[in-house]
């Protein structure tokens, strides 16, 4: 693989968040000119304080995701663009498509379209979801599978939820799969100079470069809920599964650089895991700490029945052992007493 020059210069979209900081400090810790952008001060904030005056940390604002031309200041000399800036759950307030489609949809097709403004621009890594990749009626997910949702499907979704809280998620889903289908269209129709790869990670969890993210963030949060939790919950990772940031981030961040992943959607997953597999392992890794799980796994059956998912060697190799990840995650929540046990 190539590596990297001095005159390399990488935008790091929606930079303060939990992907995106840990994106960010993997790039400096690789000598690599860095340009983070934020949408408001007080995430500018955050990022001054994990990487005090950085000599190759330039920060710049785009507030705007959507506006036409919204990247094109930011892109100026860029050699390699990472986009992970999106709209989570917690901007949804009942409005699907003005709170989530419509930034996701178009703030991606914008940092494209506004790459052709970039005659120094070689590459442009999108972070999507395994929501994208959810479809229920496949049994075994590759690269060419897709979520079939439609727009019309759910926005019908969000009209009869009636408060169910899964609706987000779902919501959430469905913004993440329009988004990157309008990328890939884009890019088929564009033919840009550029290249495009995708990369689909599932629940993120890990140590993070701002560090109160390692336990904030909701994917996070879900892992360690499974660790501490006295019943028997069923799994909300069910057809999903965890994967540490820091692997994630290296795949984009790889991606970059790695022609054979050009116009390739990247599974970056991790195996998937009922609440019962995670306790049993946090148990037999820290006994110390999580007691004994006894009986029978309530959701055994049911997970003969989750999808396979077949990532490509690339990805492959760069995701650790669910094991290797639960322990670091559980001794840096621990030692850094970030949540009680």
């Amino acid at each position: 693989m190539v590596s990297f020059t001095p005159t390399d210069r990488v935008l790091v979209t929606g930079a303060n968040g939990y992907l995106g900081s840990t994106i960010v400090k993997q790039l400096l810790s690789r000598g690599v000119h860095t340009r983070a952008s934020v949408r408001s001060s007080a995430s500018a904030e955050g990022l001054k304080a994990a990487f005090p005056d950085h000599p190759l940390l330039e920060i710049v604002f785009v507030p705007s995701l959507t506006e036409e031309g919204a990247f094109v200041s930011a892109l100026k000399d860029v050699t390699y663009a990472i986009h992970t800036a999106s709209p989570l759950t917690d901007h949804y307030t009942g409005n699907a498509d003005r709170d989530l489609f419509q930034p996701a949809l178009k703030g991606t097709t914008t940092i494209l379209k506004d790459g052709l403004s970039s005659p120094t621009l070689k590459k442009v890594v999108v972070t999507s979801s395994i929501a994208a990749l959810r479809n229920e009626g496949e049994r075994v997910w590759t690269e060419e599978t897709w979520n079939p949702v439609t727009r019309e499907v759910a926005l019908e979704l969000e009209r009869n939820a009636s408060g169910d809280p899964a609706t987000p998620l779902r919501i959430y889903g469905a913004s993440k799969t329009f988004a990157e289908k309008a990328a890939w269209d884009w890019y088929g129709a564009a033919k840009p100079s550029f290249a495009l790869t995708t990369v689909l990670p599932n629940f993120l969890v890990g140590e993070a470069a701002l560090r109160e993210d390692s336990i904030k963030s909701p994917t996070a949060q879900l892992l360690w809920d499974a660790l501490v939790s006295k019943g028997r919950a069923p799994s909300m990772s069910g057809r999903s599964g965890y994967v540490d940031v820091r692997d994630v981030a290296k795949i984009h961040i790889d991606a970059l650089l790695e022609q054979t992943t050009d116009s390739k959607r990247l599974l970056a997953v991790g195996d998937a895991a009922t609440n019962f597999e995670v306790k049993k392992v946090a148990h037999n890794l820290r006994p110390n700490l999580f007691g004994s799980v006894e009986g029978e796994d309530p959701e055994a059956q049911e997970k003969k029945s989750w999808p396979q998912v077949e990532k490509n060697q690339f990805a492959k190799d760069r995701i650790r052992p669910f094991e290797e990840i639960l322990a670091e995650f559980i001794d840096y929540v621990t030692e850094n007493k970030l949540a009680a046990l």
